[in-house]
């Protein structure tokens, strides 16, 4: 709500340029603006240490939360009938955005196959039947006969069994799921899977609450390839980057903001001790040789 594309690794590229969000001066304004909201308890200080697991415990039962972000209500609260989807909030100048996340749907790297391995084509063969839709679709979210119905549609597509009485979707497929390997493209979810009923309901309300926010210059960063010595340069200060970006804004977030010349400290620091100006290249090389592929 500050017009700066923040994320969790505070990286992002705008206009195919690498950006460091903790370089920007709306990155100070943001963060003395939601202390100021810390200090007024609208946002929970424990929010600060709680782990996953916790925070959906404390959802259940009472009434506790007055705003959360997740994927579906019903999985954090008991009563989500007395929740909203919001548009994103609009900022203290006028910004209303949505930020970008850097996950990337397509994984590398999955499998290492040794050298003395015997049989390398059994090995390969077993690894294609988990990028097969039917196999990859029951990997992520459960077998057929407990999530998926035995009998397919009239198109010969899987379809999502009703939940049983008292399971959340999560729950379900925690505990049937193995997750893993899989690949599902358009054509799986076109011709051979059925999208589950939350799937459907996600694409509506980011077609509703978040596309129409997303800024038209900026992009997440790809999954990117690097040479040893890029590697051998992230290894060395990546690390020591995230700690120290973490470390200072939870500490401003939780005692009140940034002053002038903590900001100022924190600014040479980056360019010191973080060597961020190292790793912003890293990536931008990193980048132009995959906009170059």
């Amino acid at each position: 709500m500050f017009g700066l594309n923040d994320n969790l690794e505070h990286r992002i590229i705008i206009d195919n340029k690498v950006t460091y969000t903790v370089q920007d001066p709306r990155f100070k304004e943001a963060t003395n603006f939601l202390a100021d909201w810390v200090s007024k308890n609208l946002i929970d200080k424990v929010s600060f240490e709680l782990s996953q697991d916790n925070f959906l415990a404390n959802g259940k039962g009472l009434e506790t939360y007055g705003a959360f972000y997740w994927w579906e209500s019903e999985t954090v609260v008991s009563n989500p009938e007395n929740y909203i989807v919001c548009n994103p909030l609009i900022g203290p100048n006028g910004d209303q955005t949505v930020c970008i996340s850097n996950n990337p749907e397509v994984g590398a790297g999955e499998v290492v196959v040794f050298a003395d391995c015997p049989n390398v084509e059994v090995l390969l063969a077993y690894f294609d039947r988990y990028y097969d839709p039917v196999i990859s679709a029951q990997i992520n979210y459960g077998p057929i006969g407990i999530v998926y119905e035995e009998e397919r549609d009239e198109k010969g597509m899987l379809v999502q069994k009703p939940l049983p009485e008292g399971v959340t979707t999560d729950e379900l497929r925690l505990q049937n799921a193995p997750l893993g390997i899989i690949y599902l493209s358009e054509y799986a979810w076109n011709n051979v899977v059925n999208m589950e009923p939350r799937a459907k309901l996600r694409l509506d309300r980011l077609t509703a609450y978040v596309t129409p926010f997303m800024p038209a210059n900026a992009r997440p960063c790809p999954n990117l390839q690097f040479t040893l010595d890029e590697l051998n340069t992230l290894s060395n200060y990546e690390t020591n980057l995230n700690d120290y970006i973490r470390t200072n804004l939870i500490r401003w977030l939780m005692n009140g903001g940034v002053s002038d010349s903590e900001w100022e400290a924190f600014q040479k620091d980056l360019s010191g001790k973080c060597n961020i100006a190292a790793i912003q290249k890293v990536y931008q090389d990193a980048y132009d040789r995959y906009l170059n592929q």
